[in-house]
């Protein structure tokens, strides 16, 4: 792609060369897999990544939401005032190697 560097894989889009029949049993899996992850026994109300209508807003609104429950309490004498911390981690690029190539991440 011009203006970025031809040696980086990030520089370049995937292409998908899939027939018909194979992007008609490509939507029937995606189907299949939505109606699972969507059912109640699917994913956690909590999961915002990579579903139909929730974003990085609703996560936030979330987190906002609960952290102004979990203050609103009293503060004194026997109050219910608990404490909330929010911890974010930023993982992009987490295994790449200084040398440019990804490496595998091992778990005990």
């Amino acid at each position: 792609m011009p203006g970025k560097p031809p040696k980086e894989p990030s520089s370049y889009r995937s292409l998908c060369m899939l027939d018909t029949a194979g992007k008609i049993l490509e939507r029937i899996i995606c189907d299949h897999l939505e109606a699972i992850t969507e059912s109640p026994e699917g994913l956690s109300d909590h999961q915002y990544g990579f579903r139909k209508g929730r974003s990085t807003i609703n996560a936030i609104k979330s987190v906002i939401a609960i952290a102004r429950e979990v203050i609103a309490g009293k503060r004194w004498n026997r109050g219910t005032k608990k404490y909330c911390a929010v911890v974010t981690l930023d993982v992009k690029n987490a295994f790449n190697r200084r040398d440019g190539t990804a490496s595998t991440p091992r778990y005990a």
